[in-house]
């Protein structure tokens, strides 16, 4: 696991293989990333539920 404040997102989503992120404004560019990610609902407004509209496999699971 890597924990960073920030990153190039076109830098950082390749080398992943999953993440956990805010749900903020690198939601889309996680998206298109094509990875396994979990959506931390914390401060983001309005893209937050954007995995479940696109229809992301992930979205809705493991939610604690």
């Amino acid at each position: 696991m890597l924990v960073i404040d920030q990153a190039p997102h076109d830098w950082l989503f390749p080398s992943t293989s999953a993440m956990v992120h805010h749900g903020g404004a690198g939601t889309t560019a996680a998206l298109a990333s094509r990875r396994p990610q979990v959506v931390e609902w914390g401060d983001a407004c309005g893209v937050q539920d954007l995995p479940d509209r696109r229809g992301d496999p992930m979205a809705g699971r493991h939610r604690t």
